[in-house]
């Protein structure tokens, strides 16, 4: 089986402004992990135009696609589904659901009568 090795995945995250979490590694951590990190957030960046990610700075060129809800209602779905083909669809700017959380609301997902498996204990 090999040799049980003790594990704690101990490390902080700092963010700054524009750029990817800098992360800072327990020197017990496995060394390599530290280089893993470094090499996937460079590569990450190495994609930005004008030190920001390309759907802030080029959304043309990026996989995201920034729709304000009221855009994302206006669009036709064949042009959605077109665009859905490309890139990533986030939608912001949505108005508070209607539907409540309380027994009425929750009929609306699924009816009360039928049981539900939850996880865990």
């Amino acid at each position: 089986m090999g040799n049980a090795h003790e594990f704690a995945p101990s490390f902080h995250v700092r963010y700054l402004p524009l750029r990817w979490p800098l992360f800072i590694f327990h020197p017990l951590q496995h060394e390599d992990y530290h280089g893993r990190f470094n090499s996937y957030f460079k590569r990450i960046e190495d994609t930005y135009s004008d030190g920001k990610p390309l759907h802030l700075s080029n959304p043309s060129k990026s996989v995201i696609a920034t729709l304000s809800h009221a855009e994302y209602i206006a669009m036709p779905s064949k042009q959605l589904k077109a665009l859905m083909v490309k890139q990533h669809v986030v939608v912001t700017a949505c108005p508070d659901p209607l539907v409540k959380f309380d027994e009425e609301g929750l009929q609306t997902l699924a009816p009360m009568h039928l049981p539900v498996s939850l996880q865990g204990q």
